[in-house]
């Protein structure tokens, strides 16, 4: 066997085991980023699940029930809006993180008891299309909201705005 031939031989198998190397992560890569973005699905429906479930125990409560839900004011980096929306027979929230995710807007809906609510503090509450909706964004204001049921409706309070 020559020098010269070892040599090459040495980098044949140098550059194939490189290649396969390159082929491995890069799966890898393209793998982790497909699991990123389900784990932030995931996170946010989670989050979305935490404001919903809050508004049913506090109709489920009754008179005088009062319950503090507390959240992040972020979702992995990007601000977000809920919106509680009661129309004619059906009481709904949606969570939503405008198109500044690389996946665009996200937008989830969850039903609520239908049960009427007020909305106070930062929650602006306006009427849309026949439908009470009340507004928040979490990074506004306090890290908690507060649910109060008074006999007659769920307040849901959202303090510390200016």
């Amino acid at each position: 066997m020559k020098k010269g031939q070892v040599a090459v031989e040495f980098f044949a198998y140098a550059g194939i085991f490189l290649i396969v190397l390159m082929i491995t992560l890069s799966i890898i890569y393209f793998a982790q980023n497909a699991e990123y973005d389900n784990y932030r699905y995931n996170y946010v429906v989670e989050v979305g699940k935490g404001f919903a479930s809050s508004y049913s125990l506090a109709v489920r409560g009754g008179n005088g029930f009062e319950y503090t839900h507390y959240f992040p004011k972020t979702i992995l980096g990007y601000e977000y809006t809920v919106t509680f929306i009661k129309k004619e027979k059906q009481n709904f929230m949606q969570i939503n993180i405008p198109g500044e995710t690389e996946a665009g807007t996200f937008t989830y809906s969850y039903p609520l008891p239908f049960y009427p609510f007020e909305a106070q503090g930062c929650i602006e509450q306006e009427t849309e299309n026949g439908a009470q909706v009340g507004h928040m964004v979490p990074a506004e204001g306090n890290d908690y909201l507060g649910f109060y049921n008074d006999g007659e409706k769920v307040i849901i309070t959202h303090g510390g705005c200016q």
